[in-house]
């Protein structure tokens, strides 16, 4: 059974090309969205695996931090790792934050398909292993 990876990323040229890759992996299903409501909305219909989450969506608007305290309280949808993928320079203080928002990891745009897909598989891991432990 192929795993499932959402992508949360307002860059649709980005999200095109990564998906592919994903896709051409040949492990992985994938899905995306380019907004925050859409991506938790994607989220609870489609139960990813794993959520690769932009940071930063432009000024003024809601960031990955959102998006991540809006997955985390929902029980559904707490348990699926997020990777919180940016582009922008991030302080240590924001990574701090994150983590401590329940982030599994972060990846630095621009990223390799191989990068993403080892960290992708590297938490999925993670998760199913915690879930056997319980």
């Amino acid at each position: 059974m192929k795993l499932r990876l959402l992508m949360v990323d307002d860059d649709v040229t980005l999200t095109h090309v990564l998906g592919k890759c994903v896709e051409r992996d040949g492990r992985w299903e994938f899905n995306s969205a380019s907004n925050f409501s859409d991506g938790i909305e994607r989220a609870r219909s489609w139960r990813p695996d794993v959520i690769i989450l932009d940071y930063d969506f432009g000024p003024g608007r809601q960031t990955g931090f959102d998006v991540l305290k809006a997955l985390r309280l929902d029980p559904a949808l707490a348990p699926i790792p997020v990777i919180v993928f940016t582009g922008t320079m991030i302080r240590s203080d924001n990574v701090v934050e994150g983590l401590d928002l329940g982030a599994d990891s972060y990846l630095r745009k621009p990223v390799s398909p191989e990068v993403l897909l080892a960290r992708a598989r590297a938490a999925v891991a993670r998760s199913q292993k915690a879930d056997r432990m319980r």
